[in-house]
């Protein structure tokens, strides 16, 4: 907390105003960015009334906001239980969304058809990979760009 008070340059007090120890603060830290997330992909789905744009606007959120980050903090993620129940739950909502875009677009003829639910799943579990630190220094691709190489794959694999 002391580094990270000078590095932040404000008083450790203030940072045990945000939470009581380093691991809360972390996952205060990862609640509020899923959060951002989230809360930037629900307002970009808004713009858009075809299901392509709509899932494509979705999506990058996921991918511009995951640039930069660290193994460290992806490490922190796996071993912090409360933190990886916040990014579990946060991925789940995701895939629910995702489920209902892609609904909307089999049914609007702009996809193949596809099982949304079970498409979503798959995706899910491909996000579980990408949370994987050696996975993604032996695949030699940030976690962003994994991000964005899923999301490729799901798009171009819907296409008609």
């Amino acid at each position: 907390m002391d580094r990270l008070a000078q590095e932040l340059r404000c008083s450790k007090r203030a940072l045990y105003e945000l939470a009581p120890n380093r691991k809360e603060l972390f996952a205060l830290v990862v609640d509020r960015w899923t959060r951002r997330i989230r809360a930037l992909g629900a307002a970009a789905v808004a713009q858009h009334g075809n299901p392509r744009a709509r899932l494509k606007a979705y999506l990058e959120p996921g991918i511009r906001e995951t640039m930069g980050i660290a193994d460290a903090f992806l490490i922190d993620l796996r071993e912090l239980p409360s933190a990886r129940a916040i990014l579990e739950a946060h991925q789940r909502e995701r895939m629910a969304t995702l489920r209902l875009i892609l609904d909307d677009g089999v049914r609007d003829g702009v996809f193949r058809h596809v099982h949304a639910h079970l498409v979503a799943g798959i995706c899910l579990a491909g996000l579980e990979k990408i949370n994987e630190p050696d996975f993604l220094r032996q695949a030699a691709v940030s976690f962003s760009a994994a991000f964005a190489e899923l999301y490729r794959l799901l798009i171009d694999g819907l296409g008609r």
